[in-house]
């Protein structure tokens, strides 16, 4: 199954199909679908106290918290999923996390965003190596800094580049007057629609939409700009929508164009 809403995977609840076996006429009004890696629903998690509950009863039981996604590489909110806190949830990528030990508001990989079967027998777009499993985004820029001062410098400039591009995303008619050879990719590829729509989507929804194909942004050429993300949406081989929808594969759409 797959939600009508946010088109992620779905499974039946184990505890509302129990419940509806016995004829529970509460469990019937509550019966819901759980997230595909769950064996229950948000009800019966206790995400959510109950269905037809007013919007402030139900958000009262829900606790998020804002840090950085060792998955999708944003500063965003992160639902917690039990109680202790240890397992947490990505709002933006899907992608199961927990609070790094050593970075304070960072989130550390813990279980991949659910994407699409096709997408999954491929693996996860730049997320191929099994060692970067477990790492928060602060642990892996400072992993790979020769020095701890050079470190700090290079999460400084992500941080400050995140917040400069979201300053930049209202600018919409600015984003669509650049000329670049994304645009022009796109042009040449009769996409220039689609094109337009993604590059000038909020940044976190653009993110969303490429951890459900399977693309990781943050570790491709050209994060943070609104063309080259919206053009890996669409040309990434064997993930992204123009691939998806060429019958035969897709597999030209990034022939003979630079990574």
């Amino acid at each position: 199954f797959s939600c009508g809403g946010c088109a992620r995977r779905t499974v039946r609840c184990e505890t509302c199909e129990r419940s509806a076996d016995v004829d529970d006429a509460a469990a019937k009004e509550n019966y819901a679908f759980a997230k595909a890696g769950d064996a229950k629903c948000a009800r019966c998690l206790g995400v959510v106290y109950d269905w037809n509950a007013p919007r402030d009863v139900n958000e009262g039981l829900t606790r998020t918290e804002p840090a950085w996604c060792g998955w999708c590489g944003e500063l965003c909110a992160h639902l917690v999923r039990e109680k202790g806190g240890a397992k947490c949830q990505c709002l933006v990528c899907g992608g199961g996390t927990a609070p790094c030990e050593r970075c304070p508001g960072s989130m550390r990989t813990r279980e991949r965003p659910i994407v699409s079967r096709n997408v999954s027998r491929n693996g996860l777009s730049g997320m191929r190596r099994p060692s970067t499993t477990g790492t928060c985004l602060r642990c892996e820029v400072m992993r790979a800094s020769p020095s701890d001062d050079e470190a700090m410098a290079v999460w400084d400039a992500v941080r400050s580049r995140r917040a400069a591009a979201d300053v930049a995303a209202v600018r919409v008619r600015d984003v669509l007057a650049r000329r670049t050879r994304w645009s022009r990719a796109a042009d040449n590829a009769g996409a220039w629609r689609p094109f337009a729509l993604l590059a000038t989507l909020p940044p976190r929804e653009r993110v969303r939409i490429a951890a459900r194909l399977g693309i990781r942004l943050c570790r491709e050429r050209g994060y943070l700009d609104p063309h080259a993300e919206a053009w890996r949406v669409l040309a990434t081989r064997g993930r992204g929508i123009l691939a998806r929808a060429d019958a035969g594969g897709g597999g030209g759409a990034l022939e003979g164009f630079g990574r």
